[in-house]
């Protein structure tokens, strides 16, 4: 990793997780891949055989993130073991990274998080959420997968939308979709990467103003974007141009361009002699367009480059896109009645069997269950109720403290769920509330560190 800014290393979990590490392995970084499917484990071929790790017992987890959350926890052990072994001494940042939706991502990534901070090390998270076209289970996993990552409070949250990569690579043959999803996701980091390694006798983005990028609470965006040069003296002419691509990229993303940090690195031909004044004035573009009171400043020169201009802008400190997880929301909380209606009703089979609950919701435990080390199964998950009348009357007598009759009927999926250990559900209310406040505290206080998810753990718990 000679070339590289910062020593990155990467664990997959999961199958999409793995599939995004054994790309960042292709690129010479250490990864490792965790997964409940041996099948899975063996598809990645970037990747070390003895860094692929198989967790529990079944041959995957079935989109059942409590499958996957047994699994980590049965063979913790065995996990520390091998991070401490492949990163302690040559790695600076860990990103653990899962596809939220499935059950094995969704089940390891927040205790994978936590064993990797056991081990002493910076740790992050990349993640990513279901096409609007996945089914209603992934998207109630992925929104109860990031419930329980605020609980460990990954710094940075490097959010992926997969809705958004579906748009821009909608062209593209079906079988090269993902892969050329996943190279995008990876080759941003890695260029970016690159940068802190290259002289520049002007402005340089150096590896402690990376780290101090990727130490800021909130969500992390690397963001490439590519101007044609043009002839003209016009000081204006460059601003003008970034900024129509910076608002077309942000309205694209769902971001409101609001940032606690930013770094504007430019990198141009080596023949173009850019002025001074172009350059201030888009520096001044990026840092109104973000709103951010930090703004990186890096100017290098690429010998490879002919006739455009690059501009790596990278986001620290953006909230999570509200609107886009309202919708998941909202859409499960339309059809959750008739889900459990279906899900409930009798089947008769031709050999006369009656099978009941051929699927069942999979409310994950609260946050106080880790507990590393302990080789004993994780305690089980009371059953759905079969009687879908008694859950709905139950769950009348679970309105949350605003009165909101929407926690209910979400409600009615876990009414057998323990008071200890049921699923909270926020308002989006309650969520919008906490990122406003979240927002107005001091970004160097050291109490509020954490700031939204912070916050959002200690509201859950209420």
């Amino acid at each position: 990793m000679k070339d590289k800014g910062i020593k990155f290393g990467f664990v997959g979990c999961g199958q999409g997780g793995g599939k995004i590490a054994d790309l960042f392995a292709q690129k010479g970084y250490r990864t490792i891949a965790i997964n409940t499917s041996p099948v899975d484990l063996a598809a990645l071929t970037m990747i070390p055989h003895e860094y692929r790790i198989s967790i529990g017992s079944r041959l995957g987890a079935g989109k059942d993130p409590r499958v996957g959350q047994e699994a980590i926890r049965l063979d913790a052990m065995k996990v520390q073991k091998v991070i401490h072994q492949y990163f302690a001494r040559d790695v600076d940042f860990v990103f653990v990274s899962a596809c939220l939706g499935g059950g094995t991502g969704t089940g390891v990534v927040a205790d994978t998080i936590e064993i990797c901070r056991q081990a002493g090390l910076t740790t992050g998270c990349i993640c990513t959420i279901p096409l609007a076209s996945e089914s209603l289970e992934e998207h109630k996993n992925a929104l109860k997968g990031l419930d329980i990552l605020s609980d460990v409070s990954p710094t940075p949250l490097y959010f992926i939308d997969n809705e958004l990569l579906r748009v821009r690579y909608a062209n593209r043959p079906v079988m090269g979709f993902w892969p050329v999803a996943n190279e995008a996701i990876v080759t941003s980091l890695d260029e970016v990467n690159q940068i802190p390694n290259r002289p520049s006798n002007m402005f340089v983005f150096d590896r402690e103003d990376f780290f101090r990028l990727l130490n800021t609470p909130g969500c992390f965006s690397p963001l490439k974007i590519e101007v044609e040069i043009s002839e003209s003296n016009d000081p204006t002419k460059l601003a003008t141009s970034c900024r129509q691509e910076i608002v077309r990229i942000l309205k694209e993303n769902n971001f409101q361009g609001e940032s606690i940090r930013v770094a504007a690195l430019l990198v141009c031909p080596e023949n173009y002699r850019v002025n001074a004044e172009s350059v201030e004035l888009l520096y001044q573009e990026c840092q109104n367009l973000t709103n951010t009171p930090t703004l990186f400043r890096g100017l290098y020169v690429d010998n490879s480059l002919q006739r455009k201009l690059i501009l790596h802008l990278l986001l620290a400190g953006l909230e999570l896109p509200l609107n886009r997880l309202q919708g998941m929301r909202a859409k499960i909380q339309e059809v959750a009645p008739d889900i459990v209606n279906r899900v409930n009703r009798r089947v008769s089979t031709n050999l006369g069997d009656d099978l009941v609950e051929w699927d069942q919701s999979n409310p994950l435990p609260s946050a106080r269950r880790r507990s590393f080390g302990d080789q004993k199964p994780a305690t089980p998950v009371q059953p759905v109720l079969n009687d879908v009348k008694s859950a709905a009357s139950l769950a009348e007598k679970r309105l949350d403290s605003t009165g909101n009759p929407d926690a209910a009927k979400l409600g009615t999926n876990e009414a057998a769920a323990s008071k200890e250990d049921e699923y909270k559900v926020l308002t989006v209310g309650q969520i919008a509330e906490l990122m406003e406040n979240a927002k107005n505290l001091p970004v160097e206080d050291e109490k509020n560190k954490k700031g939204f998810w912070n916050q959002f753990k200690s509201v859950k718990k209420q």
